[in-house]
């Protein structure tokens, strides 16, 4: 089984989790909040996670990981733990994009709008052409206002939209999928994580996609 099965970490949105995953198959997942002690409940979740499937650290292929945008702190803690295990148990490690794992909850390839929560009426967001790990930007990861955002889906059709930035645009701005797809899961991690690994190989370094500094303002237009 060695090479085939990936554990996914998820640390970036108020709800995360660890994951098992072997190609698209979800061998088991178990969702964790993102609290100010999630630092001690990623390993108890792995340890529950690979007592409950009987997979060994020796058949994992490799370690997944939300590297952002989203919570500061979360995807810290997320970021050191990929890397902990990955050198503890000498297996390759890969971050991952969290607008990208949120995509893939997509139900096809049509254009997916994905779109977080910031703050102060400003959104996480990009745009792409599918739910595929490779399929071409629409427009890049950025901090952006969520009027920017709303004026660039205003005259598009056959798109779909998922995030809890739905709560900053209009309802009918874009056509949303199911609330309960607007956290990243853990499981959509390690899928992703799987395949970036395999084309691009894996990360020696694991840097969190913050996509802003402190104080920097939101962009009010969408390339």
């Amino acid at each position: 089984m060695q090479g085939k099965i990936w554990l996914g970490i998820e640390s970036s949105a108020r709800q995360g989790g660890v994951a098992l995953v072997r190609g698209s198959e979800v061998l088991a997942e178990l969702l964790v909040p993102v609290t100010a002690d999630y630092s001690e409940k990623v390993l108890p979740a792995v340890e529950e996670l690979l007592a409950r499937t009987g997979v060994c650290p020796e058949d994992i292929g490799g370690i997944g990981v939300s590297v952002g945008p989203g919570s500061y702190t979360g995807l810290r803690i997320g970021s050191a733990t990929a890397m902990g295990i990955s050198r503890g148990w000498n297996r390759p490690a890969k971050g991952v994009p969290t607008l990208r794992a949120l995509a893939l909850a997509a139900p096809d390839d049509r254009p997916v709008l994905v779109c977080t929560r910031a703050r102060d009426g400003e959104v996480f967001a990009s745009a792409y052409m599918g739910k595929q790990p490779f399929c071409p930007e629409l427009f890049p990861p950025g901090v952006y206002t969520a009027e920017a955002v709303a004026l660039w889906v205003a005259d598009l059709e056959d798109m779909v939209g998922v995030g809890s930035g739905r709560s900053e645009l209009t309802p009918d701005t874009v056509r949303w999928l199911h609330p309960s797809m607007d956290l990243p899961r853990p499981s959509a991690v390690a899928v992703i994580a799987a395949e970036l690994a395999r084309r691009e190989g894996p990360d020696h370094h694991i840097q969190p996609l913050y996509l802003r500094s402190f104080g920097q303002k939101a962009v009010d237009v969408v390339p």
